[in-house]
């Protein structure tokens, strides 16, 4: 691994880092009804969440080489973002502070920009 990947790799660690504690932080702020009211509105959420990630994994382990690095990462933002925007219209319709849906969302946002940047260095486009 070059410097510059293993830069952006912690890049990456770092924005997901970032991200979660953002996000853990503005779990803080709620009241503990709004917590209960997550936490039930989530479970099945959290349980079903991983499986296109799986798929999606399994598909480009069972095709090596096949899949450009592009289609990849693109892969990987299409879920990423389609999970937040799940996440954000659960959240809307139990009714969560719209300062802790926009916290939740500058988390997620961080966590994007850094895998973004870790793909461009990895392509070479930057550092």
């Amino acid at each position: 691994m070059s410097n510059s990947q293993t830069i952006g790799l912690v890049v990456l660690l770092g924005a997901v880092v970032v991200g979660r504690v953002i996000g853990e932080r503005a779990l803080q702020n709620l009241s503990a009804e709004q917590k209960t009211r997550y936490l039930d509105a989530f479970s099945a959420l959290r349980k079903y969440s991983l499986l296109p990630l799986i798929a999606f994994v399994l598909f480009v382990f069972a095709f090596p080489g096949r899949l450009p690095s592009w289609a990849f990462v693109s892969g990987l933002l299409v879920y990423i973002v389609g999970y937040s925007i799940l996440a954000i219209r659960k959240m809307r319709s139990i009714g969560l502070p719209r300062t802790y849906i926009q916290t939740y969302w500058i988390g997620q946002l961080t966590q994007i920009g850094g895998l973004l940047f870790y793909f461009a260095v990895f392509e070479g486009w930057v550092l």
